[in-house]
């Protein structure tokens, strides 16, 4: 295979491996929007926000496995938060 073929192979995989964190994130909030509304929930939230805050600056790939659950708002306003500090 020539070297265009393997480039456009690698763009396709990359396409692909898009497409499947896509449709992990949407079931993950999925699964974390199901839950049923009240304190549960609301704390559930907020631990995992703050462990994620927590796991940011030591191993940001393990905060990013526990944002993937929480809705969108909430994590863009943690990083923003984050990374806004002094």
């Amino acid at each position: 295979m020539g070297r265009a073929g393997e480039q456009s192979g690698g763009l396709q995989r990359g396409a692909g491996l898009e497409a499947t964190a896509r449709v992990r994130l949407e079931r993950q909030r999925s699964a974390f929007d199901g839950l049923p509304a009240g304190e549960a929930r609301t704390r559930l939230r907020d631990l995992m926000l703050a462990r994620a805050e927590e796991l940011l600056s030591v191993n940001p790939e393990a905060a990013d496995a526990l944002l993937e659950f929480l809705p969108e708002n909430d994590r863009n306003k943690l990083l923003a938060d984050f990374f806004e500090k002094p």
